[in-house]
């Protein structure tokens, strides 16, 4: 079986910081004349071990792996992260991929194993015994501060998408189904999309300048959407264009969350 170097981590939101770790993965490839294949988990180990949490999700797993492959890794390979994943201990999952790794990348603070046992330095002890090379990433710094998938959220939530958008690299984007809503904006001649948020990221409840695009169209209409809140666990994003791909660029309006 051919070995390929695996890029490792959650990578959600495919930050800068992501970027880094994904083409390190990608260049050691090159050298090695082999091909270079991003290992994420699905869901999201933290949607497994703690479901009753709120969503926090950044990206879902397609808008991921076209990010991902768009920075020119060969392949995103899904792991089904479950019960009998989250209690692998660290020495197990390094060798679940020894047949098929000749070299493992990750960022500084990626951690694995049963209770996040294994740390990097652990991944390198484990995978040298097994002659898999290591290669750690470190940390990407903005203000003094690691660039991190919390740092987006925390400023997501605390409605700075312009300060988000400069360490993913781009817009926050999110995608959902189109439901049905009370048609006041249809009332006033103006056509909107209500859009159920599912697991993506609560932002702070406000008004928002937006980009919408339409499937299979690179074309963005301009906009607004206001993040509606109807109890902890469901929200709808209603924007003035009727699509399910939405871009926040930044805040018109922000309404104090505790109104």
């Amino acid at each position: 079986m051919e070995k390929c170097v695996y890029a490792l981590g959650n990578f959600d939101g495919v930050h800068k910081g992501h970027y880094a770790v994904i083409k390190s993965a990608i260049d050691i490839a090159r050298e090695l004349g082999i091909k270079a294949k991003a290992l994420t988990f699905e869901p999201h180990p933290r949607e497994v071990l703690n479901p009753s949490g709120e969503p926090f999700r950044l990206t879902s797993f397609d808008q991921k792996r076209r990010l991902i492959l768009s920075i020119g890794m060969d392949d995103v390979v899904k792991v089904d992260f479950s019960a009998h994943t989250a209690n692998m201990s660290a020495e197990e999952f390094v060798r679940s991929l020894a047949s098929t790794t000749a070299h493992i990348v990750a960022g500084h603070d990626f951690a694995f194993g049963k209770g996040r046992s294994g740390n990097m330095s652990t991944l390198a002890k484990i995978a040298e015994t097994m002659e898999i090379g290591v290669t750690e990433v470190p940390a990407l710094l903005g203000d003094g501060e690691a660039l991190s998938s919390t740092k987006i959220r925390d400023l997501l939530k605390a409605g700075l998408p312009e300060q988000a958008a400069w360490i993913l690299g781009r817009p926050w984007r999110v995608c959902g189904i189109v439901i049905k809503g009370a048609e006041r904006g249809r009332q006033i001649g103006i056509r909107t999309a209500n859009i159920e948020l599912g697991r993506f990221l609560r932002p702070k409840f406000g008004v928002y300048a937006i980009k919408a695009y339409r499937a299979g169209e690179d074309m963005p209409i301009s906009g607004v959407a206001n993040i509606v809140f109807y109890n902890p666990t469901k929200a709808s994003l209603v924007a003035t264009a009727r699509d399910h791909n939405i871009s926040i660029h930044s805040p018109v309006g922000i309404i104090p969350s505790d109104q």
